[in-house]
Protein backbone atom coordinates (compact mmCIF):
# COMPACT_ATOMS: atom_id res chain seq x y z
CA UNK A 1 0.00 0.00 0.00
CA UNK A 2 1.43 3.51 -0.76
CA UNK A 3 1.64 6.77 1.29
CA UNK A 4 -0.83 8.15 -0.74
CA UNK A 5 -2.96 4.92 -0.46
CA UNK A 6 -3.21 5.46 3.58
CA UNK A 7 -3.84 9.21 3.17
CA UNK A 8 -6.35 8.35 1.30
CA UNK A 9 -8.18 5.95 3.61
CA UNK A 10 -7.18 8.09 6.69
CA UNK A 11 -8.39 11.28 4.94
CA UNK A 12 -12.10 11.37 6.79
CA UNK A 13 -14.66 13.47 4.58
CA UNK A 14 -18.75 13.62 4.65
CA UNK A 15 -19.35 9.90 4.27
CA UNK A 16 -15.86 8.90 4.39
CA UNK A 17 -15.90 6.90 7.60
CA UNK A 18 -15.91 7.60 10.78
CA UNK A 19 -12.99 9.06 13.38
CA UNK A 20 -10.35 7.03 13.96
CA UNK A 21 -10.47 6.98 17.68
CA UNK A 22 -13.69 5.37 17.31
CA UNK A 23 -12.39 2.69 14.97
CA UNK A 24 -9.32 2.12 17.12
CA UNK A 25 -11.05 1.97 20.05
CA UNK A 26 -13.71 -0.78 18.96
CA UNK A 27 -11.03 -2.75 18.03
CA UNK A 28 -9.11 -2.55 20.90
CA UNK A 29 -12.25 -3.59 22.73
CA UNK A 30 -12.93 -6.55 20.09
CA UNK A 31 -9.17 -7.42 20.68
CA UNK A 32 -9.45 -7.48 24.62
CA UNK A 33 -13.18 -9.46 24.51
CA UNK A 34 -11.18 -12.06 22.25
CA UNK A 35 -8.24 -12.52 23.93
CA UNK A 36 -10.11 -12.65 27.49
CA UNK A 37 -12.42 -15.39 25.89
CA UNK A 38 -9.39 -17.43 24.85
CA UNK A 39 -8.06 -17.46 28.07
CA UNK A 40 -10.92 -18.25 30.28
CA UNK A 41 -11.39 -20.91 27.71
CA UNK A 42 -8.13 -22.04 27.36
CA UNK A 43 -8.12 -22.53 31.36
CA UNK A 44 -11.76 -23.96 31.20
CA UNK A 45 -10.29 -26.60 28.81
CA UNK A 46 -7.26 -27.59 31.06
CA UNK A 47 -9.61 -27.79 34.11
CA UNK A 48 -7.97 -24.62 35.83
CA UNK A 49 -11.10 -22.83 36.64
CA UNK A 50 -14.09 -23.96 37.85
CA UNK A 51 -16.55 -21.20 37.84
CA UNK A 52 -17.66 -21.73 34.40
CA UNK A 53 -18.53 -24.97 34.46
CA UNK A 54 -20.47 -24.02 37.89
CA UNK A 55 -22.08 -21.19 36.60
CA UNK A 56 -22.65 -23.46 33.14
CA UNK A 57 -24.42 -26.26 35.76
CA UNK A 58 -26.48 -23.95 37.57
CA UNK A 59 -28.48 -22.86 34.66
CA UNK A 60 -28.73 -26.14 33.24
CA UNK A 61 -30.37 -27.61 36.21
CA UNK A 62 -32.55 -24.66 36.56
CA UNK A 63 -33.88 -25.81 32.70
CA UNK A 64 -33.35 -29.18 32.69
CA UNK A 65 -30.81 -28.66 29.54
CA UNK A 66 -27.37 -29.78 29.17
CA UNK A 67 -24.98 -27.07 30.93
CA UNK A 68 -23.32 -26.04 27.56
CA UNK A 69 -26.88 -25.33 25.86
CA UNK A 70 -28.38 -23.98 28.64
CA UNK A 71 -25.98 -20.61 29.42
CA UNK A 72 -26.05 -20.28 25.48
CA UNK A 73 -29.37 -19.93 25.19
CA UNK A 74 -29.75 -17.17 28.08
CA UNK A 75 -26.86 -15.40 26.39
CA UNK A 76 -28.50 -15.82 23.14
CA UNK A 77 -31.78 -14.72 23.83
CA UNK A 78 -30.17 -11.09 25.49
CA UNK A 79 -28.38 -10.74 22.55
CA UNK A 80 -31.54 -10.69 20.25
CA UNK A 81 -33.25 -8.43 22.71
CA UNK A 82 -30.38 -5.81 22.71
CA UNK A 83 -29.53 -6.27 19.83
CA UNK A 84 -33.10 -5.98 18.01
CA UNK A 85 -33.61 -2.69 20.43
CA UNK A 86 -30.63 -1.41 18.96
CA UNK A 87 -31.73 -2.29 15.27
CA UNK A 88 -34.82 -0.61 15.66
CA UNK A 89 -33.77 2.32 17.62
CA UNK A 90 -30.78 2.92 15.07
CA UNK A 91 -33.10 1.97 11.87
CA UNK A 92 -35.26 5.33 13.50
CA UNK A 93 -32.00 7.60 14.14
CA UNK A 94 -30.91 7.52 11.04
CA UNK A 95 -34.55 7.76 9.41
CA UNK A 96 -35.01 10.97 11.12
CA UNK A 97 -31.62 12.63 11.18
CA UNK A 98 -29.59 10.84 8.23
CA UNK A 99 -25.72 9.11 8.79
CA UNK A 100 -23.85 9.77 12.22
CA UNK A 101 -20.26 10.31 12.62
CA UNK A 102 -19.22 6.72 13.33
CA UNK A 103 -19.96 3.64 15.65
CA UNK A 104 -20.05 5.08 18.75
CA UNK A 105 -21.75 8.42 17.78
CA UNK A 106 -24.89 6.49 18.19
CA UNK A 107 -26.27 5.14 21.36
CA UNK A 108 -28.14 2.27 19.40
CA UNK A 109 -25.15 1.42 18.36
CA UNK A 110 -24.03 0.76 21.94
CA UNK A 111 -27.24 -1.48 22.29
CA UNK A 112 -26.09 -3.27 18.45
CA UNK A 113 -22.36 -3.94 19.39
CA UNK A 114 -23.64 -5.61 22.85
CA UNK A 115 -26.04 -8.00 21.50
CA UNK A 116 -22.83 -8.71 18.64
CA UNK A 117 -20.04 -9.08 21.65
CA UNK A 118 -22.72 -11.13 23.22
CA UNK A 119 -23.43 -13.42 20.45
CA UNK A 120 -19.56 -13.87 20.09
CA UNK A 121 -19.36 -15.14 23.77
CA UNK A 122 -22.46 -17.18 23.74
CA UNK A 123 -20.87 -19.20 20.54
CA UNK A 124 -17.18 -19.05 21.82
CA UNK A 125 -18.79 -20.29 25.40
CA UNK A 126 -20.94 -23.12 23.87
CA UNK A 127 -17.43 -24.48 22.03
CA UNK A 128 -15.18 -24.94 25.18
CA UNK A 129 -17.88 -25.93 27.72
CA UNK A 130 -18.28 -29.32 26.74
CA UNK A 131 -16.04 -31.61 28.08
CA UNK A 132 -17.14 -34.67 25.95
CA UNK A 133 -18.42 -35.10 22.57
CA UNK A 134 -22.04 -33.12 22.86
CA UNK A 135 -23.46 -34.99 19.86
CA UNK A 136 -22.94 -36.68 16.56
CA UNK A 137 -22.64 -33.59 14.89
CA UNK A 138 -19.98 -32.20 16.55
CA UNK A 139 -16.86 -30.83 15.30
CA UNK A 140 -13.69 -32.00 16.23
CA UNK A 141 -11.68 -29.22 17.33
CA UNK A 142 -8.49 -31.27 18.52
CA UNK A 143 -7.95 -34.95 19.29
CA UNK A 144 -9.77 -35.10 22.36
CA UNK A 145 -12.05 -31.46 21.84
CA UNK A 146 -15.44 -31.22 20.58
CA UNK A 147 -17.42 -28.32 19.52
CA UNK A 148 -21.20 -28.39 18.99
CA UNK A 149 -21.46 -27.01 15.39
CA UNK A 150 -24.69 -24.20 17.10
CA UNK A 151 -22.10 -23.24 19.36
CA UNK A 152 -19.65 -22.84 16.37
CA UNK A 153 -21.92 -21.31 13.82
CA UNK A 154 -22.79 -18.71 16.35
CA UNK A 155 -19.34 -17.53 17.48
CA UNK A 156 -18.59 -17.38 13.36
CA UNK A 157 -21.88 -15.16 13.13
CA UNK A 158 -21.04 -12.66 16.48
CA UNK A 159 -17.43 -12.33 14.67
CA UNK A 160 -18.56 -11.85 11.48
CA UNK A 161 -20.60 -8.88 12.20
CA UNK A 162 -18.46 -7.57 14.62
CA UNK A 163 -15.87 -6.93 11.71
CA UNK A 164 -18.51 -5.89 9.83
CA UNK A 165 -17.76 -2.70 11.39
CA UNK A 166 -14.44 -1.50 10.55
CA UNK A 167 -14.85 -2.93 7.12
CA UNK A 168 -17.90 -0.66 6.75
CA UNK A 169 -16.01 2.36 7.88
CA UNK A 170 -12.88 1.41 5.64
CA UNK A 171 -15.82 0.75 2.68
CA UNK A 172 -16.76 4.43 3.42
CA UNK A 173 -13.15 6.09 3.22
CA UNK A 174 -12.69 4.74 -0.08
CA UNK A 175 -15.63 4.98 -2.08
CA UNK A 176 -17.55 7.71 0.19
CA UNK A 177 -21.18 7.21 1.61
CA UNK A 178 -23.18 5.04 -0.45
CA UNK A 179 -26.65 5.75 0.40
CA UNK A 180 -28.85 9.04 0.97
CA UNK A 181 -32.08 10.06 1.97
CA UNK A 182 -34.23 11.28 -0.23
CA UNK A 183 -38.00 12.02 -0.57
CA UNK A 184 -39.99 13.79 -3.44
CA UNK A 185 -40.68 17.00 -3.35
CA UNK A 186 -42.98 18.28 -0.64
Amino acid sequence: MTTHSVRIIAAANEGGGAALDQVIGMSVAATIVSVGLLWIGYLHRQRRITWLQSLADKVGNKFNRPPWVALQICLFVTTIVAALFGFIWDVSLHIGKGRDAGPLANPAHYFILFGLFLLFIAGTLAMVLPYDKPGSAAVRITRTWYAPVGGLLMAMCGLYALIGFPLDDIWHRIFGQDVTLWAPPT
